[in-house]
């Protein structure tokens, strides 16, 4: 039976030439077996501590089921289930339209830094389990700057101000 389908695609390219061919339009038995894969992969990102990030995960032909999983732990498949082992996490899906992101909010430094969009094979496994990951690098602003040991004069510059502390017996300058 395969090789008869084989033998008609055969036909019809050479009938109507492999360029001018639709595979689209033609039937279902001509079609190639298709595998899932990524639109869009998550990407490393960098954000600020406390911020929110949306890591994105568009599929293509998808047959398989979509997790993500955190610093190597899987999330699982339903939003209760994700936020359960996540509480910052948040599916934003769209299975229309193939968009399986993953909202992170008030990212913290060394927690939940690493993710990964895993999709798994389709129950007939016709089509490969596929994977993205990225990571969240996560800068902490400063509380509070303070120099130490410095030279007799600093100078800080501030958007359109300038500042320049006094040094030992001379009064301080403010922006003008």
């Amino acid at each position: 039976m395969q090789l008869h389908h084989s033998a008609l695609l055969i036909l019809t390219i050479l009938q109507y030439g492999g360029s001018s061919f639709n595979l689209r339009a033609a039937p279902q038995a001509m079609q190639p077996a298709g595998q899932q894969y990524f639109i869009e992969r998550p990407e490393n990102l960098t954000v600020i501590e406390g911020q929110p990030v949306t890591l994105k995960c568009t599929i293509g032909s998808l047959a398989g089921k979509v997790q993500w999983t955190a610093d190597g732990f899987a999330l699982g498949y339903d939003q209760s289930t994700i936020t359960s082992y996540c509480s910052k996490c948040r599916a934003v899906s769209r299975p229309g339209a193939g968009e399986y992101h993953l909202l992170v909010q008030d990212v913290e430094l060394g927690r939940y830094n690493r993710f990964e969009c895993q999709v798994s094979p389709d129950i007939h496994n016709k089509h490969m389990m596929i994977r993205a990951a990225a990571t969240l690098n996560v800068i902490v602003p400063p509380d509070r700057v303070e120099l130490v040991a410095t030279e007799r004069k600093v100078s800080l510059h501030a958007g359109g101000s300038r500042l320049s502390p006094a040094g030992p017996g001379e009064p301080s300058r403010q922006p003008g």
